[in-house]
């Protein structure tokens, strides 16, 4: 059920802001606890294959792959939406 599958996303996206990015990158760490509270994003997230590829560190990684901003929420929320095909096909 997508359901389930996005708030697993979101309870992901939530634990890696707080136990990992927190106190080592704030930019991440913020953007990972906005990613999480975000349905279009998580839903997005959801629908990749299990594992690896629904990763917080692999979809920031990919954005900064392609260009996209990472330092503010909103300007990376936007580009990520509309990036969202190349993002899913980078891994």
């Amino acid at each position: 059920m997508v359901v389930n599958s996005t708030r697993s996303v979101a309870d992901r996206y939530r634990e890696f802001s707080e136990q990992q990015a927190h106190g080592v990158s704030p930019a991440y760490a913020e953007l990972t606890a906005r990613i999480s509270e975000d349905e279009d994003l998580c839903a997005l997230i959801a629908a990749l294959p299990p594992g690896n590829k629904q990763q917080p560190n692999l979809l920031l990684a990919a954005v900064r792959f392609l260009g996209g901003p990472y330092e503010r929420w909103a300007p990376f929320r936007a580009w990520t939406l509309a990036h969202w095909d190349a993002v899913r096909a980078v891994g």
